[in-house]
């Protein structure tokens, strides 16, 4: 159990940082695309450069450098990253994180990845009816 908690928080950590770094302006022209959504459903979680997504998942191998890893929790871990991505793009199942991803295609400076760390970080906005389009 700690091999999978340990792949979501490097990942997430990693994510973080990589996403807020591609809205910089020397690298938005990597993000741009994912960005041309600002309605997205799951389909458009992988809209983007591929740049933008060998960079994003870096943070989920960290396990795997550090000798730290199990092939079964791995694997849990993948599959709940990837079910988590599908289900923060869509209005429909923007219950899993409470709109939280929906709000940042509307207001591009917050909330790049999860709530905790957007509220660690500064970056937090709640969802509220004027930003959020469920």
């Amino acid at each position: 159990m700690l091999t999978f908690l340990a792949h979501i928080l490097c990942y997430d950590i990693w994510f973080y940082a990589s996403h807020r770094a591609l809205h910089w302006p020397q690298l938005w022209w990597i993000h741009q695309i994912h960005h041309e959504a600002v309605y997205p459903t799951w389909p458009d979680t992988h809209h983007g450069h591929w740049l933008e997504s060998v960079v994003q998942c870096l943070g989920y191998g960290v396990p795997f450098i550090c000798g730290v890893w199990s092939p079964w929790e791995a694997a849990a871990a993948a599959v709940v990253l990837q079910l988590r991505g599908l289900a923060r793009h869509d209005p429909r199942t923007s219950w899993v994180d409470g709109g939280h991803h929906l709000v940042h295609h509307r207001r591009f400076t917050k909330n790049y990845g999860e709530p905790w760390l957007d509220w660690l970080c500064g970056t937090y906005a709640p969802p509220t009816r004027s930003n959020l389009f469920v």
